[in-house]
């Protein structure tokens, strides 16, 4: 070891450490200003060491903050200088390493320590565990080392980021989670919705113990001030300094401190040596660092002596009464890791890893929430009370008899809420959502097959669910599994009865193989629904078959039907209402059907007794659609904070946006619609229009140009007339700098116009379509009148209006000067409202401003 010119301090402090140490062991306090008061510049770094700085008095800080250690060099190679902070076994410090001119961490075994054989074993011990790990989220060891005086030292990399413990008190602060990450970790976190973020960070810190645990390692010490997450969002375990080896002897390590109370699982308490080397440990610090950064709070509260108290007899509160709106999925594996019992918990890191991925892919977990009744039984038999074993013992047929009644309603009750879960883990209604073809592109078929297995453990649930058997037999069909789909529909057929489910079956027998989804079936011509349950299928298949028009005009009554006895329908309903609350041609009746979707949304969310992101999502639609694109925005958000994985709340907020001018925002969420369904015409419709909106032309004019040709029926129409409009607007940034230039891309935006109006005759377009011929002629301002008197008639048209500008020339002459003021004075006519006087004055002014031209 090379001293620095400060060597006679570094002897000094660490002298001073041990005359320290030795009046600790006798039960005295220590004054760090007292013992160094010949060398008072080295009492702050005493106390750093003994832990003591919040002893010192402030007045003397500012003298005392140089720390002899700065500028120590180990082994030649390793300059230390600032203190980063303390583990278990030793003190951190920000080192470079001067051979491959690197900034490190170094760590040096405690001060306190020095003399003490099983912690220096125990800190050569975390070097060889972290060597051994090699796993990205454990923190890499580059080298370690003794030097001659016998200071024990370990080299790791130089983390840039923060602690899980640093995040958790900015959020004690009520800030918002999300927010206080990008802000930490200046970049934005991998995902929108802070569970889902958690669960991520979960995972692999999991993953990365389940590759201890495969070594018979076992942490001991998981909570937040172990965890560091990197500026690039990468979490990492830390401080391996109380780990040990459960076929290891050196490592029971007896008279440790074992684990932070707050964090400790329940055996830990009196530090059993057999318990204590279990994997189970891990899961459960791993499981109350969760239950903190959901909650806001850890597990148990209060002092060292009260937690340790309630950790012998007691359970943290229920996650959910905390946070109710979490996923239930993820509450249950947060209490399958706090679980009491070691053996109910996750036996290792990987097992909870897999449970945690099952999570954020949306599929089925192993772990199920704790019932009310699970909880009480808990609590009663650790306190077992002598009245009621009396009471038990003189009533004990009646009870078993009450109990059994009771444990049959819980347990209905209990599937009925797990069901209502797994619903909810759907991301979206996958059997009907999106065009017929869509279904069934090879893109689908991972989100398929997710489906039928969530589905599947609904239906292990209720045999009986009619809803998740009609999906499953649909999402079957759609992956070419024509003889399942069949068997199912058999199933159903046989649960229910009647001719109509059993002639379905015999459809669903006799599919086309050659055809793929609902275009194998004949639907036609099936017996009339009687029943509710019957309604609610035949509207599911019309809602399947988007195909065809007036799918959701003949949907739209057979839900109707149902839902007034088969609540299921009710929310399928709103799928219809939606759709005709979209392209109902009668204005009035367009409106009642959106108000219809507002007020039914309302109303399931009363019934439900909860928010759902479907109904939030049609709450936004209703108001999208009536054109309130601030008041739907919050609707939307909810929605996406609910689900963040669904794909119509993303693109519906991002037209919002769009409407108000918000283009970046609308950009961020049409990528993030178009990551979910990267197929979907209407999405990559409005990147197009955003990306045009944002100036970005050639851009635009690309992705308008390859829009697949799967879109809707009018899907031509709105493409011919986007590819219109962008031209249009590359003649207008060129149109005064280069006219040549201005007068092809005119050319462009006529020829996209007619393609149009073959498609859709409009007098707009006509008008539009003239203005855009004369521009691309060589004289545009000679269109300038004749235009202008056909504009007279709907002086409204902002694009109308916009093409105007393109045709008036430098000067005006008295002739177009008189057309323009006469367009002027009729927009404002149009905008006097009741004002029938001023209206009646402006239009009279205009046929006689006119009046010598006409």
């Amino acid at each position: 070891m090379t001293l620095s010119r400060n060597a006679e301090d570094q002897e000094r402090l660490i002298t001073l450490v041990r005359q320290a140490l030795d009046l600790m062991d006798e039960g005295k306090s220590v004054d760090p200003v007292v013992i160094c008061a010949e060398h008072p510049h080295l009492a702050q770094p005493l106390a750093d060491v003994l832990g003591l700085s919040d002893a010192l008095p402030d007045l003397n800080r500012e003298a005392m903050r140089e720390d002899p250690l700065n500028g120590m060099v180990l082994a030649e190679r390793y300059e230390l200088s600032t203190c980063l902070g303390r583990g278990a076994m030793g003190v951190v410090y920000l080192g470079e390493d001067r051979e491959l001119r690197r900034e490190v961490a170094v760590k040096i075994l405690d001060a306190r320590l020095f003399s003490d054989e099983q912690a220096e074993a125990r800190f050569q011990l975390e070097a060889e565990v972290l060597a051994e790990l090699q796993h990205p989220n454990v923190v890499a060891v580059y080298d370690r080392g003794r030097t001659k005086e016998g200071v024990h030292f370990l080299v790791m990399e130089r983390l840039a980021g923060t602690t899980l413990a640093d995040l958790l008190k900015l959020l004690a602060e009520g800030k918002d989670a999300l927010a206080t990450v990008a802000e930490a970790l200046h970049t934005p976190p991998e995902e929108r919705f802070w569970p889902r973020q958690v669960a991520n960070w979960a995972r692999d810190l999991a993953s990365a113990l389940g590759s201890a645990h495969e070594r018979q390692l076992v942490h001991r010490d998981i909570k937040p001030s172990n965890v560091f997450v990197t500026d690039n969002g990468r979490p990492v375990l830390l401080d391996f300094g109380i780990a040990t080896r459960q076929t290891d002897e050196r490592l029971t390590a007896t008279h440790t401190t074992l684990g932070t109370p707050w964090y400790m699982a329940p055996e830990q308490v009196g530090a059993d040596a057999t318990l204590s080397t279990k994997p189970a440990l891990d899961v459960y610090g791993l499981g109350a660092t969760l239950f903190h950064l959901l909650s806001r709070r850890p597990p148990y509260e209060g002092d060292v002596t009260t937690v340790l108290a309630a950790l012998k007899t007691e359970d943290p509160p229920p996650l959910l009464q905390l946070a109710p709106d979490l996923p239930h999925d993820l509450v249950a594996i947060v209490e399958k890791c706090l679980e009491r019992n070691p053996d109910d918990r996750y036996q290792d890191g990987n097992e909870l890893a897999r449970d945690l991925d099952a999570f954020l892919n949306h599929q089925p977990v192993s772990a199920r929430p704790l019932s009310k009744m699970a909880r009480r039984w808990r609590q009663w038999r650790r306190a077992p009370a002598r009245p009621l074993a009396i009471a038990l013992t003189v009533l004990l047929l009646p009870i078993t008899v009450t109990a059994i009644v009771y444990w049959r309603q819980e347990q209905h009750r209990l599937n009925q809420q797990a069901k209502r879960d797994l619903y909810a883990t759907e991301p979206t209604l996958l059997a009907i959502e999106g065009a017929p073809h869509e279904r069934t592109l090879p893109a689908m078929r991972k989100q398929n097959e997710v489906a039928i297995e969530l589905l599947d453990r609904i239906l292990v649930l209720d045999d009986h669910d009619l809803p998740a058997r009609l999906r499953r037999a649909s999402l079957m069909l759609d992956l070419d599994r024509h003889e399942e789909a069949a068997r199912e529909m058999r199933t159903i057929a046989r649960q229910n009865g009647g001719t109509y489910f059993k002639t379905l079956a015999d459809r669903y027998a006799a599919s086309d193989p050659a055809k793929k989804g609902v275009l194998a079936i004949d639907t036609d011509n099936l017996p009339q629904p009687k029943s509710a349950k019957e309604s609610y299928v035949a509207g599911f298949l019309e809602l399947r078959k988007r195909h065809i028009k007036g799918y959701a005009a003949r949907a739209e009554p057979l839900l109707y039907q149902a839902s007034k006895a088969f609540l299921p329908a009710r929310g399928l309903r709103l799928l219809a209402l939606g759709s005709l609350a979209e392209t109902t041609p009668d204005p009035e009746q367009r409106e009642a059907y959106r108000q219809q979707l507002y007020d039914e949304s309302v109303a399931l969310e009363a019934i439900y007794g909860t928010e759902t992101a479907r109904t939030q999502t049609m709450r936004g639609t209703a108001l999208l659609l009536r054109g309130d694109f601030a008041a739907c925005q919050k609707f939307f958000l909810r929605s996406i904070e609910l689900r963040p994985d669904r794909h119509p709340p993303h693109n519906n907020l991002a037209i919002a946006y769009r409407r108000v001018g918000a283009l970046d925002r609308a950009e961020h969420h049409l990528s993030e619609a178009q990551r979910i369904l990267p197929f979907s015409w209407r999405t990559k419709y409005t990147l197009a229009q955003v990306t045009r909106d944002l100036g970005k032309l050639d851009e635009a004019y690309t992705q308008a140009t390859n829009l697949p040709d799967n879109g809707p029926s009018n899907a031509g129409w709105r493409q011919a007339r986007l590819l219109a409009t962008i031209a249009l607007q590359q003649a207008n940034q060129t149109f005064r700098t280069d006219r040549d230039t201005s007068r092809k891309f005119a050319a462009s935006a006529a020829q996209h116009l007619r393609a149009a109006l073959e498609v859709r005759d409009s007098d707009s377009d006509r008008l539009n379509l003239t203005m855009l011929e004369a521009i691309a002629s060589e004289d545009a301002s000679a269109s300038m009148i004749p235009f202008a008197a056909a504009l007279l008639d709907n002086p409204m048209d902002p694009w109308a209006l916009t093409n105007l500008t393109f045709l008036l020339p430098d000067q005006l002459d008295e002739a177009q000067t008189a057309w323009v003021t006469a367009i002027l004075r009729k927009i404002a006519a149009e905008l006097t409202g009741g004002n029938v006087a001023l209206r009646t004055e402006l239009l009279e002014e205009i046929d006689a401003g006119l009046k010598k031209f006409r």
